[in-house]
């Protein structure tokens, strides 16, 4: 069971003051010239997913809003991400076919909301564990991190093909249960 966005509302983050976007089924590329805004945009999902600050190119949460030139910045950033949902991937938690993820910046914090409700961070991360997110993870390649990859030894190549490939995550629950085994 797979997930995909459906669709992603950005308001007051970045160099975002409102933008709506819709993603269709199949390959979605991102272009346009230097300083339109791209690197911003793949920040915005990264934000709602749950990355902090500081891999979002920001040492602070307040450098997240939206300047426009000349002005002060707005107070609060809002980015949601529509998740699609007819697969079933999310049914644990949710049965409606689409899934609302939203993080919200205001007075120095932020909060997310799931389905319209308030949601912790461990929240999020339960409900996108189910479809082998990983908001830190190679779900999304920035700028710089191919060169890094090909550019890395061997040994480092092969542990970031294993994240991509879940194959981390089944070993470290392998290693928990044969511990938990030889405890019996």
């Amino acid at each position: 069971m797979i997930t995909a966005i459906r669709r992603l509302e950005i308001s007051g983050f970045k160099s975002f003051r409102h933008l709506n976007l819709e993603f269709f089924p199949g390959f979605t590329a991102i272009v346009g010239e230097n300083g339109a805004g791209k690197s911003n945009l793949l920040e915005a999902i990264m934000f709602v997913l749950g990355r902090r600050s500081k891999g979002l190119r920001a040492e602070r949460l307040e450098h997240l809003l939206h300047t426009p030139p000349g002005g002060e910045p707005v107070e609060e950033a809002e980015v949601t991400l529509v998740l699609d949902n007819r697969s079933g991937v999310f049914s644990e938690l949710f049965a409606e076919p689409q899934v609302v993820l939203s993080r919200r910046i205001r007075n120095g914090s932020t909060t997310y909301r799931l389905q319209g409700r308030l949601a912790s961070a461990r929240e999020v991360e339960a409900l996108l564990a189910l479809a082998h997110i990983d908001p830190n993870g190679y779900h999304i390649v920035e700028q710089g991190t191919v060169t890094d990859v090909l550019e890395g030894s061997a040994r480092r190549r092969r542990e970031i093909l294993e994240e991509v490939a879940g194959i981390q995550a089944y070993e470290e629950r392998k290693a928990k249960a044969v511990e938990e085994l030889g405890r019996v």
